[in-house]
């Protein structure tokens, strides 16, 4: 899931991995969710974007104030999308866990939202995070005892107290 969410391009540059179908489509493959290249679409690129960017607007919400209508905006784009992702659960006598329904491009959005469900079941939802610094924004996993982690590293929160420093002596 996190995998899913830095995708996105960044300061630091990381470029955007889900740019076009053929893009998306070689992510799908390096992360064994099994797509047929033809299938994906320049449009299959635009909803991942759109839930990836939804479930980073969720994260920002675990490590940062959020504005309200933002959030609500992508709570109910990935409802919306989880409607027409079904799941199933496959039990067996060790475990059990969800699985999508579908196969294809919904088949791997839908392991996406699997991925989700998985981590929310765990207790650990609330610590996957977006770092708070601006060019950086990479999803990360908050291992800090109180669950008060902001950044991915210490180098981001370095950064992001600099640029505090200097645009204070700036104004001076």
């Amino acid at each position: 899931m996190l995998a899913f969410v830095n995708t996105h391009v960044s300061g630091g540059g990381r470029p955007e991995l889900f740019s076009d179908g053929i893009a998306l489509t070689r992510w799908f493959d390096e992360h064994d969710l099994p797509v047929d290249p033809g299938e994906v679409t320049d449009s299959d690129a635009a909803r991942a974007r759109g839930l990836r960017d939804a479930l980073a607007t969720l994260l920002q919400a675990h490590a940062a104030d959020v504005d309200q209508a933002e959030l609500a905006a992508a709570e109910l784009h990935l409802r919306t999308n989880a409607e027409s992702l079904p799941l199933v659960v496959l039990i067996d006598s060790e475990t059990s866990r969800l699985h999508p329904a579908q196969t294809g491009v919904d088949g791997a959005f839908a392991a996406v939202l699997a991925a989700v469900a998985t981590t929310t079941a765990t207790g650990q939802w609330t610590r996957l995070k977006m770092c708070k610094n601006p060019p950086c924004h990479t999803g990360f996993v908050d291992k800090t005892k109180n669950s008060a982690g902001r950044f991915c590293s210490t180098q981001c929160g370095s950064q992001l107290t600099m640029r505090a420093y200097r645009s204070r002596l700036k104004s001076k």
